[in-house]
């Protein structure tokens, strides 16, 4: 929390950072390990998504992988 009770990373109040996720650096969403739920999320998803033919998430499933890995909680996807 800021001097103005506002949430900020802990970078930016001056603080030692409790959680940073080891992939991305971000402070929220912790998820077993070290590292924070979207990205686990993203991990899981490309590879269920991922068709082995070409290596790449086919593209009419593309718009289910945006949708699911920028939702507010991740967790709840996973």
């Amino acid at each position: 929390m800021s001097s103005y009770n506002v949430l900020v990373c802990a970078s930016c109040a001056e603080e030692p950072s409790i959680f940073a996720c080891a992939q991305c650096g971000r402070e929220d969403h912790p998820y077993g390990g070290q590292r924070c739920a979207r990205c686990v999320l993203s991990e899981r998803l490309t590879g269920l998504l991922t068709d082995p033919a070409t290596g790449r998430i086919r593209p009419q499933l593309q718009p289910l992988f945006e949708a699911m890995t920028s939702s507010e909680r991740p967790q709840t996807a996973i």
